[in-house]
């Protein structure tokens, strides 16, 4: 259980600053969904981790 924030922190910081990844790499915003998904799915692959992991 407590290798899950592991994962969660650069999710979210992936996702706070997606905007100014884009911009850097002059994308278009094409890499900032690409981010943004990226970012959701690692969040809600650990958010069920922990949730099973609380709940067993």
């Amino acid at each position: 259980m407590e290798s899950y924030w592991l994962f969660l922190v650069p999710a979210i910081v992936c996702a706070l600053f997606s905007q100014q990844i884009d911009r850097a790499f002059h994308a278009d915003r094409r890499l900032q969904k690409v981010l943004l998904v990226f970012a959701a799915g690692v969040f809600a692959v650990s958010a069920i981790g922990l949730a099973a992991s609380l709940l067993a």
